[in-house]
């Protein structure tokens, strides 16, 4: 063969190794694409994984509100939306109150400007048939003896999509201005979830008001806090919103059509526990700061949530079965607060007038004027234990709730205070007789009658009486003040309930505690006894 032929087949040989390497080397390229496309489409599956769960913790707590519903301003929106057509206006005028007139025609001047063919219903409260004056163009629903009543029978003849309750006084800013109503009624249209709208709220001091709070039950306590619990787009969630708002008609239905209870004409309680029914019925209630209501100048709103009026609002404490109002400046005002305190905050009282539940007997933490009491009996009775140099210390479930809370126990024994004295019966019998204590002696123990200024029973003091032999103390702070126990606080309650010391008295039964009215705001959580659970547990924010 000669040398031409030769180097052929030699180039030939090596096409072949190249092509037969190319061949394998695809086939495995092949194989990873196809192992790298796998893994991709893995990977996308849990991306989409984890984006829905983010996407879930979202909107996990409005699931009626798609996280494609994002609220935002559109004026081509706006402007496709018939107002007077989809919107019942429900005008609000209460006859016998200086100024109203003034002030409802104000109001429907507002919306006729605003609105020419809108439906205004007007419903009127008044106790004299002679101070009804006609609107033109305005319908009147009927003469009414509360408020509640009016603004109900004014709603049940709801005829449109949607309604608009406005507050007696207030007036609502121009059509085709960022701040007017019909950026509520764009809110309802575009994002089926909300079921109830407001806005803010100018008043006539200039004071700026975004009205958008937390509505909270908890251990006999009702908390109003400004806050929100989500923004989509241009709303904010909520659970109250301003008094003047715009809703669906289909939630009447879900009050049996009285959105407004006859019985809360104290204040705007009647409005907060609208809000409070609506929360309950997992209604979606949002705020769409931008809009804008305006207070008139002669038109006055009614003061709520202070001391001075709360015996105004013991037809909502009894609805709810609260004791105290948190306002959304923290301040706290009780039922018990005012000159008829005495008469209303005695656990009789509210067995047999409120028929609030029996606190203890029912699994519940205490009553707040209780709990008030024993501190108050505490602090008076040491103070006068040191005046007359008697060696007092905490003891018993006294000291158990110094321990654990720093305070009283409030889930604990609470019809005593309980304390050591290292001394002589002699000098405590004295001691009672000298503050005009009725007492009782049983063996080492004698048991005060203290009663502390401004309630209306007596609060026991159970002391025992110890030799006063090497007694060493302690201080601990209950309330913000030091109060003494014995050296070693631990050993003591170890002494008194075993082993098993944290679950306190409770702890030396073996019925399982657990509360008696369901769903209670005021219900202990079910444990083998009340000291079992931590003061996390066991607090929800007040």
């Amino acid at each position: 063969m000669s040398f031409v032929g030769q180097a052929l087949n030699c180039t030939c040989l090596v096409l072949v190794a190249i092509s037969v390497g190319i061949f394998w080397a695809n086939k495995q390229l092949q194989s990873e694409i196809t192992q790298l496309n796998s893994q991709a489409e893995t990977l996308k599956i849990q991306l989409e994984n984890i984006h829905q769960t983010c996407e879930d913790k979202v909107v996990g707590a409005f699931p009626r509100i798609p996280a494609t519903h994002i609220v935002t301003h559109n004026d081509t929106q706006v402007q496709g939306l018939d107002m007077a057509r989809n919107v019942t206006f429900i005008s609000l005028y209460v006859a016998d109150n200086k100024d109203s007139w003034s002030c409802i025609k104000n109001q429907v001047k507002s919306i006729k400007t605003a609105f020419p063919n809108a439906k205004i219903l007007k419903t009127v409260v008044t106790t004299n048939t002679e101070n009804i004056k006609l609107v033109s163009g305005v319908t009147t629903v009927g003469n009414f003896r509360n408020r509640a009543e009016a603004l109900n029978k004014a709603i049940k003849q709801i005829n449109t999509p949607y309604f608009f309750v406005m507050h007696p006084n207030f007036i609502i800013e121009p059509k085709g201005s960022d701040t007017g109503i019909e950026w509520l009624h764009h809110a309802l249209v575009v994002t089926p979830g909300v079921d109830i709208i407001g806005g803010s709220v100018l008043h006539s001091n200039n004071e700026l008001v975004v009205p958008c709070y937390s509505l909270n039950l908890c251990n006999w306590t009702i908390t109003q806090k400004y806050e929100y619990k989500r923004s989509f787009g241009e709303i904010m969630i909520c659970d109250e919103v301003s008094h003047s708002f715009m809703a669906r008609k289909e939630i009447i239905a879900k009050f049996n059509d009285e959105l407004f209870d006859k019985d809360l004409e104290a204040g705007d309680y009647m409005f907060v526990d609208f809000f409070l029914r609506a929360k309950k019925r997992e209604l979606t209630t949002a705020n769409r700061p931008e809009v804008l209501f305006v207070q008139q100048n002669l038109c006055v709103l009614q003061e709520i949530s202070n001391a001075a009026n709360m015996e105004n609002v013991l037809p909502f404490a009894r609805k709810h079965q609260v004791m105290q109002f948190k306002n959304p400046e923290n301040k706290i005002y009780s039922i018990c607060d005012g000159s008829r305190s005495t008469n209303i905050c005695t656990t009789e009282n509210m067995l047999k007038d409120f028929k609030f539940p029996n606190w203890y007997n029912d699994g519940m933490f205490a009553y707040p004027f209780v709990i008030k009491q024993a501190i108050h009996t505490l602090e008076i009775v040491s103070e006068q234990m040191r005046k007359a140099s008697i060696v007092f210390a905490l003891r018993g479930e006294t000291l158990f709730g110094a321990v654990m809370t720093k305070s009283i126990l409030p889930w604990g024994q609470l019809n005593s205070i309980q304390l050591s004295v290292f001394g002589t019966k002699t000098e405590i019998t004295k001691f009672a007789s000298t503050n005009g204590y009725k007492h009782n002696v049983n063996g080492d123990t004698i048991t005060l009658a203290v009663q502390a200024p401004n309630f209306s029973s007596s609060m026991e003091v159970e002391i025992t009486i110890k030799s006063p032999d090497n007694v060493k103390f302690v201080n601990i702070r209950v309330n913000g003040k030091l109060y003494p126990t014995p050296s070693d606080p631990i050993a003591a309650l170890k002494k008194e309930y075993g082993e098993n010391y944290l679950h306190g008295k409770d702890g030396k039964t073996d019925n399982m505690f657990s509360c008696k009215v369901e769903n209670h705001h005021a219900c202990m959580p079910a444990m083998p006894s009340r000291g079992a659970s931590t003061y996390q547990e066991n607090y929800c924010e007040i």
